[in-house]
């Protein structure tokens, strides 16, 4: 690895997408954690985990997850630990994976998360 890994947190509405997209006019790398999570729900050992503790029914007709009714399910009923506990695993492997590549990668100097 030859680049600098930088992390942005914070709640909503505090400027983590304006400060991502401010470094990536300046040139670095932006890796969204939202959106690879957003991608990792629809691997097919996630979405049946998914399915498996939340309900088949939360998979649409076209056999995508209903990301509103997954968040409904478990946020409403508090069982965000059980979802976290399904998802962070293939979304931690596939975000490193991304982290590492993008670092290795010619010319990248800076990775954001």
């Amino acid at each position: 690895m030859g680049g600098v890994l930088v992390g942005i947190t914070g709640g909503m509405g505090a400027g983590k997408s304006t400060f991502a997209g401010m470094l990536q006019r300046r040139g670095a790398t932006v890796l969204d954690a939202d959106r690879i999570g957003h991608e990792v729900i629809e691997l097919p050992q996630v979405r049946g985990a998914l399915e498996d503790a939340f309900g088949a029914d939360i998979t649409r007709p076209d056999g995508s997850i209903d990301r509103r009714e997954l968040a409904r399910r478990a946020f409403g009923c508090e069982r965000q630990d059980e979802l976290n506990a399904i998802v962070f695993p293939a979304l931690s492997e596939e975000l490193w994976h991304r982290v590492d590549t993008a670092l290795a990668s010619e010319g990248i100097d800076v990775v954001v998360v």
